[in-house]
């Protein structure tokens, strides 16, 4: 019998982040282009990283441009470490065990879902320790 695939989300599902991934990103556009609070006002649930990548260089007048926004996401990249250790990200209750269980059962194959940028994505798995857990996965990637 083949394994059943589950698809896991990573904001909201896995990790509660605090507002990491904004702050990241914020911070991202101050650094690259001089924009502060470009965040202000930008829905992110349930968003790609890219779509709101897009709206912040929008609200802060910065050019859209491929060069831009690579720099952008190479800083957000950069700093998002920091930035989930200052909002105190944390691995949501029961999801440690869930995985354990799930992982250990071998009817179940565990990937990703997620509209975070495929080193993003990584960067949050490993700051709670369960990126053993999701061998693959499919993102909204622009790297």
């Amino acid at each position: 019998m083949d394994p059943v695939l589950l698809l896991f989300d990573i904001d909201g599902t896995l990790i509660e982040g605090g507002g990491s991934g904004r702050l990241a990103m914020e911070r991202a556009f101050a650094a690259v282009a001089g924009v502060e609070g470009s965040g202000e006002g930008v829905p992110t649930a349930g968003r790609t990283d890219t779509a709101i990548f897009a709206d912040m260089a929008r609200r802060g007048g910065v050019p859209a441009d491929e060069a831009t926004l690579r720099a952008v996401r190479a800083r957000y990249l950069e700093g998002l470490p920091a930035a989930l250790s200052e909002r105190g990200a944390r691995l949501l209750p029961g999801v440690r065990p869930l995985l354990q269980t799930l992982e250990a059962d071998g009817r179940c194959a565990l990937a990703l879902g997620t509209g975070n940028l495929e080193a993003g994505a990584l960067i949050k798995l490993r700051h709670q320790g369960i990126d053993a857990f999701f061998p693959t996965g499919g993102f909204r990637s622009e790297e």
